[in-house]
C-alpha cells in the first residue's frame, strides 16, 4: 500500500516507486477490461504489527498465512485518486495480448534504477517488472488471503483512502484541478479571506486569510476549520520586501515589488524538478496610459486585472494565467477570477513545488493588492 504514497515516504526502510497509478502526475496505465480486477493493498505498518502479534501468538498458526489489508478494484483506486487530486486522471489503455507478447506500448512507465541493475539495462528491466506486475494484477496474484485477519479479528487494518489522505493532506494544493476559481469572503471581523475551489464558491478546497500586510496563512478547507495552515507567507520584518513561502517540507524566498500597474512583475526563484528556475507573475497590459498615470497606478491600481506566469528570461506562452472576474477584496462572496495552469504545468510535469509556490505567490499578490487599496483609501 505504501507504494501508492510515492514520492512521500511512509516507512523508514521502504523505498517506493510509481507502479501503474501516478498520484502526482494524475495519470494511470490500465489494461483494457481490468477496471474491476481486485488488488490487495496492505500497509507496511499493518504487516509489521501482525508479524509481531503472530510471534507472540500461542495458538496454532494457520498453514497459509495471508495478511489482507484493503482489497479494492482498480476502478475504486482511480476514484480515490481523483477525489484526492480534484480532477479525473488521464488513463492510458494497454492490451493484455501485448503484455503477453512482452510488449509494453507506453512511455509512461516507471524507470527503476536499482543499484544491482546496470544502467544500460534499466529500461528493459523496468518494462519487464511493469509487464509482470500488471499481468499478475489481472490473474489475481495480488488478491491475498486473510488467514491472519481471522486470527486477530479485533485488529483494524488501514484502508487505502485513509493512508493516502493522511499522506497528502497538508502537503500542498493537491485538491485543486488545473483550472479553479478564487473568490473573496469577509470575516466577522471585517477582514478579507480568499477561498479557492474547483467550482465558484462551493466547495471550498483552500482558503487564505490576510492577517496583515506582512503575513498570509493558507489552510485546507474553510479558514474557520481547526486545521493547521499548510502554508505561511510572511515578510522577514515589517519594512522588508523579502518574503518567505513556507510549506511542509520546503520553502521558497522571493522579493515583493508592491507593483500592480500594467506590466508589473513579481519575480521568484522556484525548484522545477530539482533545478532552480526564475519565474515571474506579470500583469497583462490592457491599454496605453500616460506615464504619470502609470506611476500613480503602480502602487494604488484599484483594478487587480489579469496576470500571467512566465519565465523571467526568454519568451514563450504563459504556463499559468489568472483571468479576473470583476469582483474585489472589499466585497463579500465576490468572484475574483479563474486560475489556470497550461501545457506541462497542467499535467504536473513541472512538479509539486512549482505548483505550490506559483499559487501561493499569486495569493500573496492578491492580498498585497488589498492592503495597497486600504492604504490608498486612507490617504485620500
Amino acid at each position: 500500500m505504501d507504494y501508492l504514497c510515492h514520492p512521500y515516504k511512509t516507512a523508514k526502510y521502504i523505498t517506493t516507486t510509481v507502479v501503474n497509478v501516478d498520484f502526482v502526475k494524475k495519470r494511470a496505465i490500465v489494461v483494457e477490461g481490468t477496471l474491476d480486477d481486485e488488488i490487495t493493498y496492505t500497509s507496511v505498518n499493518d504487516i509489521a504489527n501482525i508479524v509481531t502479534k503472530a510471534i507472540d501468538f500461542e495458538g496454532e498458526w494457520p498453514v497459509i498465512g495471508g495478511i489482507s489489508g484493503d482489497r479494492i478494484s482498480i476502478r475504486q483506486l482511480l476514484k480515490i485518486g481523483e477525489e484526492l487530486r480534484g480532477e479525473p486522471f488521464a488513463i492510458e489503455w494497454l492490451k493484455m495480448e501485448d503484455l503477453a507478447a512482452g510488449e509494453l506500448k507506453t512511455d509512461n512507465y516507471p524507470r527503476l534504477p536499482l543499484p544491482s541493475v546496470p544502467q544500460d539495462q534499466v529500461e528493459a528491466f523496468s518494462k519487464m517488472v511493469v509487464i509482470g506486475t500488471m499481468t499478475a494484477f489481472h490473474r489475481g496474484a495480488w488478491t491475498v488471503s486473510d488467514e491472519w485477519n481471522r486470527v486477530f479479528r479485533d485488529y483494524k487494518f488501514t484502508k487505502v483512502d485513509e493512508l493516502l489522505n493522511s499522506v497528502w493532506e497538508g502537503k500542498s494544493f493537491t485538491r485543486l484541478p488545473a483550472k479553479f476559481h478564487i473568490w473573496n469572503v469577509m470575516t466577522s471581523g471585517g477582514t478579507s479571506c480568499l477561498e479557492l475551489g474547483p467550482q465558484l464558491k462551493n466547495p471550498v478546497a483552500y482558503s487564505a486569510k490576510m492577517f496583515s500586510s506582512s503575513r498570509l496563512k493558507i489552510k485546507e478547507g474553510p479558514y474557520a476549520s481547526e486545521k493547521l495552515p499548510i502554508c505561511t507567507i510572511e515578510s522577514r520584518h515589517t519594512f522588508s520586501s523579502k518574503s518567505t513561502v513556507t510549506f511542509d517540507g520546503f520553502l521558497a524566498n522571493f522579493v515583493e515589488t508592491s507593483m500592480f500597474n500594467d506590466g508589473a512583475t513579481w519575480p521568484f526563484d522556484v525548484e522545477v524538478n530539482g533545478t532552480s528556475q526564475r519565474w515571474q507573475w506579470r500583469k497583462k497590459k490592457t491599454q496605453q496610459t500616460s506615464t504619470l498615470r502609470q506611476i500613480i497606478e503602480a502602487f494604488s491600481d484599484s483594478d487587480f486585472g489579469n496576470w500571467e506566469l512566465v519565465p523571467v528570461l526568454g519568451q514563450g506562452w504563459p504556463i499559468a494565467t489568472f483571468e479576473a472576474s470583476g469582483g474585489n477584496t472589499f466585497e463579500d462572496n465576490a468572484a475574483l477570477g479563474v486560475f489556470e495552469f497550461h501545457g506541462p504545468a497542467a499535467v504536473g510535469k513541472l512538479g509539486d513545488v512549482f505548483t505550490n509556490v506559483s499559487i501561493a505567490i499569486l495569493l500573496r499578490i492578491l492580498s498585497q493588492h488589498y492592503f495597497s487599496r486600504i492604504a490608498a483609501l486612507a490617504g485620500s
